[in-house]
């Protein structure tokens, strides 16, 4: 097992590390009659055969390779590089049980495409392959899987130009990603039609549209990843029953950026998630049996905002109404902690913490005497006309909302936790400090009309 990456430079480390274990297993192979090349840099790569063993010297190798014998395990000792030539991707494998450990690369093709891009690893029907502590630096994408069941990845740092994605894969079920550190390119990773896909322990920063984007899958399992920094936020997309988990979505502001946006994803389950400084902590638009728990709603503009899918998209079914479950989350430092622009909303609130909400727990049970109304009017509002989120922290909206929290028959008409929770700022001796919010004005501003626009259905197919 290869330690996790914290950087680009810590995915080094673990590539080394990689490389040694794959060393040992090589070693232990022999005896079994698997033949065994050491390529010196210079050599071309030869004709390979089923199940043979080449270790690179450490050096500059000649690409780009294209590997079509099955089972082939390339070992790059400690110093290996690969540069690929800067004409398409570097390496593509074309056949199943294939093993490429501890390689570096370089010098991929300059193609962005999102779907087809030029890759430092291209996977193509190469079923059951593996990816052990690899390192991609200045590339247009790092891995490209298409038609490839079972590919498992552990280990695998890169660093984009900004024009392809980190990570695409398409039909690639089962696939599994660990151990994952992605900056600065387009998408993170955009995963499409692959059922049953994991991603774990993975980092991503700096994308300049989506982190994590997801369609058309069923059955993802995301966990303990965080999404920094990027343009637009990440995306659930088009499928059912993903499972995100232990994850962080922070720092995405702008014109509609979101931390994560949940549309026409059925059966949605987000636990133990942390939204933090974002324009929209969440976006749920028309996701049916979206349930969020424990979650950390903290430092947003919006901290959840809810919308039905633009009059174009909108079929007028059922599965198209935004149903949506919050349960024992908190909400800090928010501008707004609810916005709806779905009258049709079926939404449930229960067990959450407020430091909005009047902190009056005379049982010490921990839960508050009175039902908490969430959201304001001035928020109804500006989910519907963004350009009154200006007003957010002006005077005499800060009065208003005041007498809203405190006089039951002054308080906007939207949902009610009927058991809400003692914030835990309030058991610490905080206060909620309104000051800081007012930056997100100016992130805010540019909502104007955007939210009206609604997002493409994207698909390669």
């Amino acid at each position: 097992m290869c330690a996790r990456p914290g950087s680009l430079d810590r995915a080094l480390g673990v590539s080394a590390r990689c490389v040694a274990a794959a060393f040992v297993l090589a070693l232990l192979l022999a005896p079994f009659g698997l033949a065994q090349g050491r390529l010196l840099p210079g050599e071309p790569l030869p004709p390979l055969r089923g199940g043979e063993v080449v270790r690179l010297a450490p050096g500059i190798h000649t690409g780009p390779w294209r590997i079509e014998a099955p089972d082939v395990t390339i070992f790059a000792e400690s110093g290996a590089v690969l540069d690929g030539g800067g004409a398409g991707s570097a390496v593509t494998l074309a056949a199943p049980g294939i093993k490429v450990v501890g390689l570096r690369v370089t010098g991929v093709g300059p193609r962005g495409d999102l779907y087809e891009p030029d890759a430092a690893f291209e996977l193509d029907g190469c079923a059951n392959c593996e990816l052990q502590g690899v390192v991609a630096e200045g590339v247009s994408a790092a891995l490209r899987v298409e038609d490839s069941p079972g590919v498992s990845v552990q280990g695998l740092g890169a660093s984009g130009t900004g024009e392809g994605p980190g990570v695409t894969a398409y039909l690639a079920p089962e696939l599994r990603l660990k151990d994952v550190t992605l900056e600065g390119f387009l998408d993170g990773l955009y995963l499409e039609r692959s059922d049953g896909l994991q991603v774990a322990d993975t980092t991503v920063s700096g994308s300049l549209r989506y982190g994590v984007h997801l369609m058309f899958n069923r059955g993802a399992l995301i966990e303990r990843v965080h999404v920094h920094g990027g343009g637009v936020g990440s995306a659930v997309m088009y499928g059912r029953g993903t499972l995100l988990r232990d994850v962080t979505f922070s720092g995405h502001r702008g014109p509609m950026a979101f931390g994560l946006l949940v549309q026409e994803e059925r059966e949605a389950l987000v636990e133990r998630a942390t939204l933090r400084g974002n324009t929209i902590g969440l976006l749920a638009v028309a996701a049916p049996g979206l349930v969020v728990r424990e979650a950390v709603f903290d430092a947003n503009g919006f901290a959840t905002m809810l919308q039905r899918l633009p009059a174009s998209f909108d079929t007028g079914t059922p599965d198209q109404d935004t149903r949506l479950v919050i349960e024992e989350s908190r909400f800090v430092r928010n501008a707004f902690d609810l916005a709806l622009d779905d009258d049709a909303a079926d939404v449930l609130l229960h067990g959450n913490s407020y430091d909005r909400a009047p902190q009056l727990d005379l049982a010490g049970d921990g839960y508050l005497e009175l039902q908490h109304v969430v959201g304001t009017s001035l928020g109804a509002l500006a989910a519907r006309h963004p350009d009154l989120s200006l007003l957010a922290f002006g005077p005499a909206i800060v009065l208003w909302e005041a007498l809203e929290a405190r006089v039951p028959g002054a308080r906007f008409g939207m949902l009610a936790d009927s058991a809400p929770r003692v914030s835990e700022r309030t058991r610490s001796g905080g206060a909620r400090p309104t000051d800081a919010l007012g930056t997100w004005v100016l992130a805010l501003l540019p909502l104007a009309g955007a939210a009206r626009a609604g997002l493409p259905r994207e698909s390669r197919r």
